[in-house]
């Protein structure tokens, strides 16, 4: 594993970041609460959600820090804090409470959107425990926004699938790589799922060497060099997994485990600090909370304990450490679950903790255990913070997948949910790079590499040929977009 660590420390090079981060200048999350971090300091506002999110969380704003949408994987609802139009039945059940799915729901810009005004919303189904999107209009219900007709609870991955939901910028720096735990209720498997402006590239499967079940979150580094698991309801231990994430290729591969043996419940919050380097996770306790540092500079990563709470009094019967989530200030936020009205604790749901500064190795974190009040708001009976991708993460300038820079707004467009076509083919398979198209749907024939670049466009009527001799050898991607916009499912050939 050491080896494929070094090579991730030298790709870091060429990453260069953004920290702006409106896009997540509003978090909506627990019962009603709504914090804004458009100031220096986050400001609990005073108008109040109408959403309760027991696990899953998400909102998103627009570039100017805007509310717009927020979600609990149940329904989701606009800055009027209304029902979505067009929202009804996104999730198979309906619980007052919210969802609890871990990282049960994300909002994404969709890529190659020169409008800015599409975003998906993706959602963990409860009871067939699939990923589907749906697609948002920010200019429908007279700018309320709404979802488009026909691409509702469209399919991302035909597979039951965990908890664990997150996303990372591709290196090009317009597509999107959704990263995702395959199974349930157990799971070893870690998938990536490549999503373009031309729909779904390519879905790859990694193991995650070890199996776990479905609690415990999954987040990506802010440099999205990085993948990390936490693993609560664990099989044999709570373990901490770590991974290197190829921008490019979408490759998860496993750095390092670590096993907690202190623990009788397992690991559930997560979080990585502004640079990277440290991951902050949290014990899956009743009644005793444990934080714990990891860093990665370390020449043998091992864990730290930051802090330990116990509460006062008997046996507690769900008080614990939610979720955690960093901040556009660069602080990490810790939510807490509160359900027993023990003597002498009923303060501490109604504070958010803060690591203070998360870059910094040990106790000079300075972990506040009510580092920021809720203005007498408690997280009744919740975990939740809201799941963030990183909104302005660039293209990985330098890497062979930096094609758009600068942005090349030739290859951008809305994207269609696939609609295959039974009557299309592409053959041979594999050549040395002579290849033809068959089908009576007239379109654009589409070729993309692996990278995500485009490299042929051409028109088609009914048999079409086509040429990528002066393409090297490798795997390729072959669309067929026709006329009416729909896309296709892609066929795979080979360049010889």
């Amino acid at each position: 594993m050491r080896v494929k660590w070094l090579m991730v420390l030298t790709i870091m090079v060429f990453f260069v970041p953004a920290f702006s981060q409106n896009r997540m200048a509003n978090w909506v999350f627990g019962d009603s609460i709504v914090l804004n971090f458009m100031d220096s300091d986050p400001v609990l506002l005073s108008e109040k959600s109408v959403m309760r999110a027991h696990e899953a969380a998400t909102s998103i704003s627009d570039a100017n820090g805007n509310l717009l949408f927020y979600s609990n994987n149940i329904g989701v609802w606009n800055r009027m804090h209304q029902p979505l139009f067009g929202s009804e039945g996104l999730n198979s059940v309906s619980y007052a409470n919210g969802s609890s799915k871990t990282n049960g729901t994300l909002f994404i810009p969709v890529s190659g959107d020169t409008t800015d005004t599409k975003i998906w919303v993706l959602i963990t189904d409860d009871t067939d425990h699939k990923l589907r999107y749906s697609l948002i209009d920010q200019e429908l219900d007279s700018g309320l926004g709404g979802i488009v007709d026909g691409r509702k609870n469209m399919i991302v991955y035909d597979m039951e699938i965990g908890e664990q939901l997150t996303a990372v910028k591709h290196a090009n720096g317009r597509d999107w790589w959704i990263i995702l735990r395959k199974g349930y209720p157990n799971s070893s498997m870690l998938v990536s799922i490549h999503l373009s402006p031309y729909g779904i590239l390519d879905i790859r499967e990694f193991e995650a060497g070890f199996t776990a079940k479905f609690q415990g979150e999954m987040v990506a580094a802010p440099d999205g060099q990085f993948i990390a698991f936490a693993s609560g309801g664990e099989i044999d231990m709570p373990i901490l997994g770590v991974y290197s994430f190829d921008r490019c290729t979408g490759d998860i591969d496993l750095i390092d485990t670590l096993g907690f043996l202190d623990l009788n419940k397992g690991l559930y919050g997560l979080a990585f600090s502004p640079n990277s380097r440290n991951i902050y996770c949290s014990s899956f306790t009743f009644g005793k909370d444990r934080l714990y540092q990891v860093n990665l500079d370390s020449e043998e990563i091992g864990y730290e304990e930051i802090y330990k709470f116990s509460f006062p009094g008997i046996p507690t019967t769900g008080n614990m450490t939610g979720q955690f989530e960093l901040g556009p200030d660069d602080k990490i936020y810790i939510s807490r679950r509160f359900i027993s009205a023990l003597s002498g604790i009923s303060s501490y749901g109604e504070y958010l903790g803060v690591i203070q500064f998360p870059d910094e190795i040990g106790v000079a974190c300075q972990f506040d255990t009510f580092g920021f009040y809720l203005g007498g708001y408690v997280n009744n009976h919740t975990y939740s913070l809201p799941n963030f991708a990183n909104y302005d993460l660039g293209p990985l300038v330098g890497s062979p997948c930096d094609t758009l820079s600068p942005q090349d707004t030739t290859q951008t467009g809305i994207f269609n949910h696939s609609a295959p076509h039974g009557d299309w083919s592409v053959f041979p398979t594999s050549s040395s790079g002579l290849y033809t198209l068959q089908s009576d749907h007239a379109g654009w024939l589409i070729v993309h590499d692996l990278y995500g670049r485009e490299v042929l466009r051409q028109l088609h009527e009914q048999t079409t040929p086509f040429d990528l001799t002066a393409q090297p050898a490798g795997l390729y991607l072959v669309h067929l977009r026709a006329a009416d916009g729909m896309q296709s499912l892609l066929q795979k050939i080979i360049r010889q």
